[in-house]
Order: structure tokens, then C-alpha cells, then sequence
């Protein structure tokens, strides 16, 4: 734990060092102080000047504290040397007397020495406790450096390649399980997202100063985004430090400003300059009214450290141990297909959620842009102003096309997302550009343009210019302006263009393209069943049809088998009646022509069509169909396609193929079955039952006298046509029945 401790404290004394500093020379701004910040400022880009300047700073303290002390001595008495100074005429200035009497010239005597960093002061511990606690931390950083370099001698130890607090994690850890996961980010977060980082401070440098400063950094964002590849940025990185340490020394030289004892005022406090107080702040000018606020260093300055740390990385990624502890930084290339690389992607496959950290990958790479989306729609409905509009519309094109934008290759999503990357650093931009105008000139623009104001959204957000309250025509958005959401916004954006740049994004490709390949030959297939049973269900239709017109055939046919078998039974039965009626007829001399017709309607009377059997059993209409079912068809054709019995060649055939017993068994099968379809066809198609109807109509007594020889003949001709309509004549009696009742 020990040996721990110590190792962490070597990683970050410098940033505890320089950070306790800087912060120092920013609550005290003096001249002193001066030599704190410049050294820091160049020794943080430039690792190889940080023990000088740590030996400088050193050095330096002791000789402030001895100043400070000296300067307490009873025998210095400030009021000797001090500088009166007098107010300007009225023409010789433009600021208000109440404004003037705030400057450091005219509100009491001036001492030369606070502009130093001199000051009387009581208690003297007190005074020097800034000093006192940065001359410890100093001496702890000298204890921690030489504690190390004497552990590692002793044993024979030598210093890490990364430096990281887990040391047996390594890039092959990172896919490993969760904890691996996160001890692997604590090795290397700033080695992967540090350059990402470093933009975010610059966002935060604009949108918590926003004045002509807050500019430059703008356009130092714009230009380090518009190179896109990490190798390009590498490139110019340096030249961005250095401009990061000349700034924030050049700053802090703006705050001390000229010495206050000649009453010499700044030229833009003359009486021919057309500044005011809110101009001089926004331009960050050094002033005896409005001093600048050096409290805004302290974020140029978090700026500035981690872009050292930032060029270190861009070192290390050179380095073959480091890379192979960390893994690379090289980004995918941009033309590649995911469907085709993804089978030789080296990071695994984490789409089916084998662990939590499947899980949390899944999430992050699957569903994460769509979540940037939801950020953007909102970035662009919180505020009312033309710039909201580039981010709704920027929105609906990424919700109707990022479907098939998510399938393009790399270069094609870059593409788009750096222009929306671009858009929003443009609003940032123009934001802290107009911010002149909003903190600046905001009492002429609420007199002429108050629509400029609504329009854009203009309302300072920096604390400390003098801004109009009471305001009835024009009111100030002033609950909507600001770069918070669009900090939000670019920070998700950089987060989504990184899930683009990563490998795991091309499982995520290819997974999309499978679905919609199984989706789209899912509804192929689906559309080729429909279309099968649509060809099935006119198959049926056309075989209903062609076996409705065959049955209508047949049944035309056995109509007029029918209607010529009836005339030919009428034919007979009428020839055998006629002959009794006509010698009665004839016997009977006294009846005339009118008995006759009478007759002649009695014999119409009695051979009415229902009085025959065959009529009666054909009433209805329905016999048409009794021998045309479809059930009969497949029965004829099943008996048609039965087998036939096995001749003894098969038999023996069967018998040397497989085993006698196997043989003999069938064969009594196949005996059973034939024997089965045998007495199955003697009930349906056997001859008794056409016998007993006729036994039955022969054995029927006649009760009735009206029954005559017609009568019989009759229920002859009834039982014989029964019997040809049933399957045939087959029986003697049946043939002794149905003979010809002229022949009996």
C-alpha cells in the first residue's frame, strides 16, 4: 500500500504543484507572481523544462517571503512614497465622477509597492501563508521524485513505460469483463479520450468568458477540427501549446498592467476614445476602473494543461511498448464495409450479450446515436433563436436518413457528422462574437434593434458588466442564451463520432445488415407463400370447376338415359292397358263420342308422374347426384390404384431379399387386406337387396279390389326398374318378375 501511495503521488505532484501555483499567482497578481506564471506556462508544454522551473519557483518563493517580511519592518513607511493622485476635468474624459472615484488612481494614495506584490500586513503568518504552503509543496515534490529514485536503486527497479496505476492490465484486458473494463480506463481514459478532452476545455474557456479572448480560442478550435484525422492534429498540437502558454502569460500581464504611481490613466479612458466600461471588460483591457478579472486565467490555464498532457499522449503513441501495453490510436480506415470486415474485425463480437459488459457495449454503440439525436432536438426547442433552427433540421435529416446512413461506410458518416461537428462550433463561435454586442453595446441595441436581440437570442452571461434592468419595449432572453446546451451538444457529438471511428461500430453495421437481409427474404418468403396459395386456391378452384362440369355431364346423360328409358316403359305399359279398355269400349254400343273423352281423361288421371315408383323414388330432384359424390371418384380411384396381388416370383423375390418369415408375414397381411375389400365390395355392390324388395312387392296381399291386372303389371314394371336403377338384374327372380307381362 505504501509503495502504491508513493507511485500515485509520482504520477501527479506536477499537476498538484503547477494547478496550487497558478492559482496563487491568480488570487495575488503582482509583479512577483509574474515569474511563477511565466515559468509554469512554458515548463507544462515543455516536460523537459519542468525541474527547472520547479528549481526556479523554489528559489523564488524564499526570496518573496524575505521581501515580504523586509517590507514589514517599522522603519518603511508606505505614506513617504506614496502617490497622490488628482481627478481629469470634464473634457479631458468621458467616465461618470461617480465611476472615476472606484479607480485604484483616485480613490486613496497609490503604493508603488502593491503593484510589486508589497504590502503592509498584519499578522505576518497570515501574509505569508500562500507562500510558506507553495514552498512545502515544492519540497514535497523534490521528497517524492528522490524517494522513488532510491526505492528503485535499492532494488534494482526501473520505472514503468506507462505510467499507470494497474499495471498487469493491458489492452487485451479491456474486453475481459466489467472490472477489467474499468480498471483499463483508469490506466488509459486521457490516452483515449484526451484529445476529446482538451476540446471541451476550449468549449469551456468560450462559454465562461466569452469576450475577445474567448474568440481566439474559437478559432483555434476551428482550426485544430478542421484537420478531422488524429494524425494531422498531432502534427499541429505543439503549435497549439505554445499559443495556450503565450496567451494565458500574455493575460496575465494584461492584469498586472502599468504601474499606478505616475497617475498616468489608460488611453481609451481619454476624452477622445468612444469606450465604456463594458467594451474595456469584453476586450479584456487593462484598466485602473474596470481591472480584468484574472480568475478566467485559471481555466486557460486547465486548458493548457491538459494539452501538454495531450502532446505527451501523441509522443507515447509512437512508442511500441506503450502500444502495446495501451493499444494504438490509429484510427479504422475510412473506406472500409463493415459486412465485409466484420468476420476480420479484431475486437469480439459483443451483439448477443454474453456479460454486462456486452450489455453496456450494446448500449453504448447500438443505441447511443440515437440518444445524440434526442440531445440535438433539444439543444434546438430550448431556446427561440435562428441557430436552433440548423440543429432541428439537422435532427429530422439524421431521424429520417440515419437508418441507411448507419450502413454507408465510414468516410460517408464522417462526412455528415463533421458537418454537423462544424455547425455547432459555428454557433459557439457566433455566440461568443455577438456576445460584444450583448454585453458591449446592449443599450443602443435595446433603443434601435431590439429585434437583433430576439432574433438571435443576445443577453450577457458573464457576471460583472453593467446591464439595463428596467426594460418595458424590449426584454432580454436572458434565460436563453448561452452555450450550456450547445456545450452539451458538441460534447455528444464528439462522444458519437468517436462510437464511428471505433471498430466495435462494425459489428453493430453488420448486425444491422443481417436483420435486414433476414427481414427482407422473411418477406419474400412470406410473399412467396402467398402467392403459392393463391396458385393452390385456383388449382382448386379449376379442379372444383372441371369435376363440376364432368358431373354435369354425366348428369345430362343419365337424364336422357332416363327420360328414354321412361317414354319406353310408358310406351309398354300403355300398349298392355289399352287392350281390355278397348273392347269395353267396344261392348258398349249406346255411349257416344263424350263417354269416350271421358275416358280418355280418366286414363290422364291415372298415369300421373308421381303414381310410377320410379317417380316417387326420384322425387326431389336430388337422384341426380346420388351416384356423382366426390367421395365415390376417390374411392374408384383408390380401388384403382390398390396393388395387385403378389405373383410367387415376387413372393420368392421378396422372401430372398429380406427373410421368409418377414415374406410370410406380409403375405397374411396383404391376405387380410385383399380378403376385407372383398366383403367391403360384396356389401356395397351385393344383389339381396333388390331381391327382398321384390319377394316383398310379390308376397304383398291384395286388399283393395281396384287393383287388376294393371295394377300388377304395374308393380312389376316398378320393382324391374328399381332393380335396373339399383345395380341390375341379376336373381332368377328378379329376372322371373321383370319378364314381359305380354309374355306371362
Amino acid at each position: 500500500m505504501q509503495v502504491f501511495v508513493w507511485w500515485l503521488l509520482e504520477l501527479h505532484i506536477i499537476k498538484i504543484v503547477s494547478s496550487y501555483i497558478i492559482w496563487v499567482t491568480v488570487k495575488e497578481v503582482s509583479l512577483f507572481n509574474f515569474v511563477f506564471l511565466i515559468a509554469w506556462a512554458l515548463a507544462l508544454p515543455y516536460a523537459q523544462f519542468r525541474p527547472l522551473a520547479s528549481s526556479i519557483c523554489t528559489v523564488w518563493t524564499c526570496v518573496i517571503i524575505v521581501c515580504k517580511m523586509l517590507y514589514q519592518l517599522t522603519s518603511i513607511d508606505p505614506s513617504t512614497f506614496s502617490s497622490n493622485c488628482t481627478l481629469p476635468r470634464e473634457n479631458e474624459t468621458k467616465v461618470d465622477l461617480e465611476e472615476l472615484k472606484t479607480s485604484v488612481l483616485y480613490s486613496g494614495p497609490v503604493d508603488p509597492a502593491e503593484w510589486v506584490g508589497l504590502r503592509k500586513s498584519y499578522p505576518l503568518l497570515l501574509y505569508l501563508r500562500n507562500n510558506l504552503l507553495m514552498l512545502a509543496i515544492l519540497a514535497f515534490e523534490v521528497t517524492i521524485y528522490r524517494h522513488q529514485e532510491y526505492y528503485r536503486c535499492r532494488n534494482n527497479l526501473t520505472a514503468p513505460v506507462t505510467r499507470t496505476i494497474f499495471h498487469d492490465i493491458t489492452r487485451a484486458h479491456l474486453d475481459d469483463g466489467l472490472v477489467n473494463c474499468v480498471k483499463y480506463f483508469i490506466n488509459y481514459f486521457f490516452y483515449k479520450f484526451g484529445l476529446e478532452t482538451c476540446f471541451l476545455l476550449s468549449v469551456n474557456v468560450i462559454g465562461q468568458r466569452m469576450d475577445f479572448y474567448a474568440m481566439i480560442h474559437a478559432f483555434w478550435l476551428i482550426a485544430v477540427l478542421y484537420r478531422r484525422r488524429r494524425k494531422a492534429i498531432a502534427e499541429i498540437w505543439p503549435k497549439y501549446c505554445c499559443f495556450l502558454a503565450c496567451i494565458i502569460t500574455f493575460q496575465y500581464f494584461l492584469c498586472i498592467g502599468i504601474p499606478p504611481a505616475p497617475c498616468k490613466d489608460y488611453p481609451w479612458r481619454s476624452g477622445n476614445a468612444n469606450f465604456n466600461s463594458n467594451i474595456i471588460k469584453w476586450l479584456y483591457f487593462p484598466d485602473f476602473i474596470v481591472r480584468p478579472n484574472p480568475v478566467f486565467l485559471v481555466y486557460d490555464f486547465m486548458l493548457l494543461l491538459c494539452a501538454s498532457l495531450q502532446r505527451q499522449t501523441f509522443e507515447d503513441e509512437n512508442k511500441a511498448a506503450v502500444r502495446i501495453m495501451a493499444g494504438d490510436n490509429v484510427e479504422i480506415c475510412m473506406n472500409l464495409e463493415a459486412a465485409s470486415f466484420s468476420q476480420h474485425n479484431p475486437v469480439p463480437d459483443f451483439i448477443h450479450c454474453r456479460s454486462y459488459l456486452d450489455m453496456y457495449k450494446v448500449i453504448i454503440f447500438s443505441y447511443l446515436f440515437w440518444f445524440v439525436l434526442t440531445i440535438i432536438f433539444i439543444t434546438g426547442t430550448t431556446r427561440i433563436s435562428i441557430f436552433c433552427m440548423g440543429y432541428l433540421v439537422a435532427c429530422f435529416y439524421f431521424l429520417l436518413f440515419g437508418g441507411d446512413l448507419l450502413l454507408k461506410p465510414i468516410r460517408s458518416i464522417l462526412r455528415y457528422w463533421d458537418w454537423l461537428i462544424a455547425y455547432n462550433v459555428f454557433v459557439i463561435t457566433m455566440k461568443n462574437i455577438l456576445s460584444i454586442g450583448a454585453c458591449g453595446y446592449i443599450e443602443s441595441l435595446i433603443q434601435n434593434s431590439c429585434w437583433l436581440i430576439q432574433a438571435f437570442s443576445l443577453a450577457c452571461t458573464v457576471k460583472g458588466y453593467r446591464i439595463p434592468t428596467n426594460n418595458a419595449d424590449c426584454k432580454l432572453p436572458s434565460g436563453e442564451a448561452g452555450i450550456i446546451w450547445d456545450s452539451i451538444c458538441f460534447a455528444f457529438l464528439l462522444l458519437q463520432r468517436r462510437v464511428f471511428m471505433s471498430y466495435y461500430f462494425l459489428h453493430v453495421v453488420a448486425d444491422i445488415k443481417a436483420s435486414q437481409i433476414l427481414a427482407s427474404r422473411g418477406a419474400e418468403l412470406f410473399q412467396a407463400t402467398i402467392v403459392k396459395a393463391v396458385k393452390a386456391r385456383i388449382e382448386e378452384e379449376k379442379k372444383s370447376m372441371d369435376q363440376l362440369k364432368r358431373q354435369m355431364d354425366r348428369i345430362k346423360a343419365r337424364q336422357q338415359k332416363y327420360k328414354k328409358g321412361k317414354e319406353r316403359m310408358l310406351s309398354m305399359t300403355q300398349d298392355s292397358t289399352e287392350g281390355p279398355e278397348i273392347r269395353k269400349v267396344s261392348e258398349e254400343d249406346d255411349e257416344g263420342e263424350a263417354d269416350k273423352e271421358k275416358a280418355k281423361g280418366k286414363k290422364k288421371l291415372w298415369w300421373r308422374p308421381w303414381v310410377d315408383h320410379a317417380s316417387m323414388v326420384r322425387s326431389g330432384n336430388y337422384y341426380l347426384f346420388e351416384t356423382d359424390s366426390e367421395e365415390e371418384e376417390e374411392e374408384e380411384k383408390k380401388e384403382e390404384e390398390e396393388p395387385r396381388k403378389k405373383s410367387a416370383f415376387q413372393f420368392v423375390y421378396q422372401a430372398w431379399i429380406t427373410d421368409p418369415k418377414t415374406a410370410l408375414r406380409q403375405r397374411r397381411k396383404e391376405k387380410k387386406s385383399f380378403q376385407k375389400e372383398e366383403k367391403r365390395r360384396r356389401k356395397v355392390y351385393g344383389d339381396g337387396s333388390t331381391d327382398a324388395d321384390c319377394e316383398d312387392s310379390e308376397e304383398e296381399p291384395v286388399k283393395k279390389k281396384s287393383d287388376g291386372p294393371g295394377m300388377k303389371t304395374e308393380k312389376r314394371f316398378l320393382c324391374c326398374y328399381s332393380a335396373v336403377v339399383s345395380g341390375g338384374v341379376n336373381s332368377v327372380s328378379q329376372r322371373y318378375h321383370c319378364r314381359d307381362p305380354r309374355l306371362a
